[in-house]
């Protein structure tokens, strides 16, 4: 089966073996990355210069109980914002489809960061921010489930395994989503 992507699409196709190997190549990465990280950064360095100040009064015999709790506090807050450094910067990996016989082996991948504020669902916001790797082999049942889903937003490529939906192609546009919907019913509908 020859495998032609959409004109203009930044899929790329190549041949593992006896696999084909579909990546979906992200749009290039955002300004506001950098703008969120680097004010990030100004507010780890904040919260390590206030440890060392904590820690220096607490060795100094000036410090109580007060303190060590602010310290604690402090130590985990910048933890969390280091973590969310890593998050921002982490180079992406593209998501993967390696097409076999009878199978496909999925790699949900990085996609880099992107940050989406939804007032209405603010808890739904954080999901895109702090993404999930995923890696499954879907077997010929499983992609018998297979389904491109319309939504107000846009459209989703799914399949359900056991309890579980997976979105394939979130980094797809909706016609590269399409033109996979299409090859993937083709070869193993």
């Amino acid at each position: 089966m020859h495998l032609e992507p959409p004109q203009g699409s930044k899929i790329a196709i190549s041949e593992e073996g006896l696999e084909r190997v579909i990546k979906f190549h992200p749009k290039s990465e955002e300004v506001m990355k950098f703008v969120i990280g680097f004010v990030f950064l100004l507010i780890l360095g904040g919260v390590l210069l206030a440890i060392y100040e904590d820690f220096e009064k607490m060795l100094s015999g000036k410090g109580d109980g007060f303190v060590l709790i602010q310290a604690f506090a402090r130590l985990i807050f910048g933890l969390c914002v280091g973590y969310f450094i890593f998050v921002v910067f982490r180079p992406f990996s593209p998501e993967t489809l390696r097409l076999g016989a009878d199978s496909i082996y999925y790699d949900s991948g990085f996609p880099p960061f992107h940050l989406e504020l939804d007032f209405e669902d603010p808890k739904g916001s954080w999901r895109p921010m702090l993404p999930k790797r995923t890696w499954v082999k879907l077997e010929r049942p499983v992609l018998q489930t297979l389904a491109l889903r319309e939504f107000h937003s846009g459209n989703r490529l799914t399949v359900d395994m056991n309890a579980q939906r997976i979105n394939i192609g979130v980094t797809a546009t909706e016609v590269e989503r399409e033109w996979l919907y299409e090859v993937l019913s083709k070869t193993y509908g």
